[in-house]
């Protein structure tokens, strides 16, 4: 407020001031003569001034009281998005995580049950093979044995028909 309605304020200030304590001195009417006095006064053109002076100030005050409150409140806001969006990053971090051990283990249990399974193919090919052998050394000695048997067999009968 500039300095001239300040003065003003004060002056105005000080008659109601004076007033009352003349007022709270002297008896019921005179207090009510000084109430209507102090009611002229406080419709006078400087009252009325400075009032009017104030009140942009008073608005103002209140306009930057708003908008702090709106700033504080956007502020707010933005701090809660940002750490909701930073809870929903390191869910999805862990859950790709969680889905790559996953992976993982599925991939090193197929691993290891191809080789499982490549093992017992493959003794199972030995055994065969193997066996296979043996088969045929034992086809090949039958073969053999029946032959001698045969031979024997064929020159026996001939001495016998001598």
């Amino acid at each position: 407020m500039p300095s001239g309605l300040d003065k003003a304020a004060e002056l105005v200030g000080d008659a109601v001031g004076t007033i009352e304590k003349a007022s709270a001195a002297a008896g019921s009417g005179v207090r009510k003569g000084f109430g209507d006095a102090a009611t002229v006064i406080a419709e006078s053109k400087t009252a009325e001034r400075v009032e009017k002076q104030a009140r942009p100030l008073a608005q103002r005050a209140g306009r930057k009281a708003k908008s702090l409150k709106r700033t504080a409140k956007k502020r707010g806001t933005v701090a809660k998005k940002t750490s909701q969006k930073r809870v929903a990053a390191a869910k999805k971090a862990a859950r790709k995580r969680a889905t790559g051990v996953k992976k993982t283990a599925k991939k090193r249990a197929t691993g290891a049950k191809k080789a499982t399974t490549k093992r017992a193919t493959v003794a199972k090919k030995t055994a065969k093979k193997r066996a296979t052998g043996v088969k045929k050394t034992a086809n090949k000695r039958a073969t053999g044995a029946k032959k001698a048997v045969k031979k024997r067999a064929t020159v026996a009968k001939k001495r016998a028909r001598r």
